[in-house]
């Protein structure tokens, strides 16, 4: 139906709002703005850093806005014109390219950081509102969202459940084979799928 050049290849699942407004971004860091129907462009945007970014990351959209970066840090664009409104530096570089997508929780956007753990940061301004030390490596799944919960692995071998408004920690618990390299919640239940081809259910 239509087809868009990006110049540098897209390592990750775009995201689309109910208005049918297509976000993503390229491994070099430019971010882009589509209608998913047409492929029309509404905006384009660079990255601090590109085209030296290295981006696995899906953006995500949500209360007017995208929200897109990597492990050196990440960004807030207005979804009707592209403004960048706030740029939050985490690291010096994208270095071991990372998977997790981010969560939109209320006033913060969760972000893992590899190396470091779970961090939250207030979408007004890119402030760090709350941050967990936690072992992850760069080939671990995306934290999920049960409730008010944050689950995510963390240290090798173990899941933990933070509260999503302050970090705290809920539970943190040694019951995986090796980290989780996906992970899903309904209800009261979690999923977790580890490299060696199990999948276990909390």
């Amino acid at each position: 139906r239509w087809q868009v050049h990006t110049g540098a290849s897209v390592k990750n699942s775009a995201a689309v709002d109910l208005k049918g407004r297509c976000a993503l971004v390229s491994v070099s860091g430019r971010v882009w703005l589509l209608d998913a129907a047409t492929g029309d462009e509404h905006w384009v945007v660079d990255l601090p850093g590109y085209p030296d970014r290295w981006v696995y990351i899906s953006p995500v959209v949500a209360d007017g806005a995208v929200y897109a970066g990597a492990k050196a840090g990440y960004g807030k664009y207005d979804l009707s014109t592209g403004e960048q409104m706030w740029y939050a530096p985490l690291d010096s570089l994208d270095a071991f390219p990372f998977c997790a997508t981010p969560l939109v929780f209320e006033e913060v956007l969760i972000v893992l950081q590899q190396g470091r753990g779970l961090l939250a940061l207030q979408q007004g301004t890119g402030e760090i509102a709350w941050e967990r030390e936690l072992g992850v490596g760069y080939q671990y799944g995306a934290p999920v969202l049960a409730a008010d919960l944050v689950v995510s692995g963390g240290d090798p071998k173990c899941l933990v459940a933070l509260r999503a408004h302050t970090g705290e920690m809920v539970w943190n618990k040694e019951v995986l084979e090796d980290y989780p390299s996906g992970l899903a919640a309904s209800g009261e239940r979690i999923f977790a799928s580890t490299p060696g081809g199990r999948i276990q259910c909390f």
